[in-house]
């Protein structure tokens, strides 16, 4: 056998670690072209997350084509519609998600040097039903004001002979009902979702009518003076004012 020479082997530089910066190659995302942006909110004005949006060709006769982009609106609210190609011509827009009415728009594209911007308010598409009843005898109570109220705004309806009411276009989550009819009581009942499969029922009573009259220290009446009215057990609030004489009269208090 043959002894080693002692001497070290010739120094080969293909044998070190390749430790350079290497630039790795990503598909080129900028290679598709918006199409359609623009930002979806709530009636509040919020940017509403998770709304679908879709485009769609639009066909000679004016119906859905083919879906040529989709997205998803961000935590803001905003969107952006790509597509591998410009797209040019008439397509249909639309924004969707559940418990809310979808939203169309019909745009032309390709004309503008920018994509079209949409800013669009969703609205909502439930529909809360009840009744209204005489909590004594346990009749409908007909013709009786409904008002539903939820973050900032609010929606009516008026009971049917039968004292039933439906008040459509709600929008998910909770909210406050508050029921007003002629000789009864104002009630107000608290909605912990509007989305709820089951009827709800309402029972008013009889009203109390209490007559006001302020005076200044020398008894002659104050014109204009608030009148602050608090039902603690229905938490109901309720403000008047005084007319000429200093007197007021709220009406639909329980006994």
């Amino acid at each position: 056998s043959q002894e080693p020479s002692g001497q070290d082997a010739p120094y080969d530089p293909s044998q070190e670690p390749d430790t350079s910066d290497k630039t790795v190659e990503e598909p080129d995302a900028a290679a598709r072209i918006v199409i359609v942006e623009g930002q979806v909110t709530n009636h509040i004005g919020a940017g509403e997350p998770g709304v679908t949006v879709s485009v769609h060709r639009q066909e000679s006769d004016g119906a859905k084509g083919e879906l040529i982009a989709k997205a998803l609106t961000d935590e803001l609210g905003d969107f952006k519609a790509t597509s591998p190609e410009a797209v040019h011509g008439n397509v249909i827009v639309t924004l969707s998600k559940p418990d809310y009415a979808e939203t169309v728009r019909r745009l032309h594209l390709g004309d503008e040097e920018f994509p079209p911007f949409l800013g669009e308010e969703l609205e909502g598409n439930l529909v809360l039903t009840g009744r209204v009843a005489d909590a004594l005898t346990g009749k409908p109570v007909p013709e009786a004001s409904v008002k539903l109220s939820s973050l900032y705004k609010d929606w009516s309806a008026t009971t049917s002979d039968d004292g039933r009411f439906a008040i459509k276009g709600v929008i998910p989550g909770e909210g406050e009902l508050v029921v007003e009819a002629k000789s009864y009581g104002r009630e107000q009942v608290h909605v912990a979702d509007v989305n709820q499969k089951t009827e709800i029922t309402v029972r008013v009573k009889p009203e109390r009518i209490v007559h006001i009259k302020v005076v200044d220290e020398g008894g002659q009446p104050i014109e204009g003076a608030t009148v602050e009215a608090y039902d603690k057990p229905r938490d109901d609030f309720r403000t008047a004012v005084t007319g000429e004489e200093g007197t007021v009269s709220v009406r639909g208090v329980h006994f």
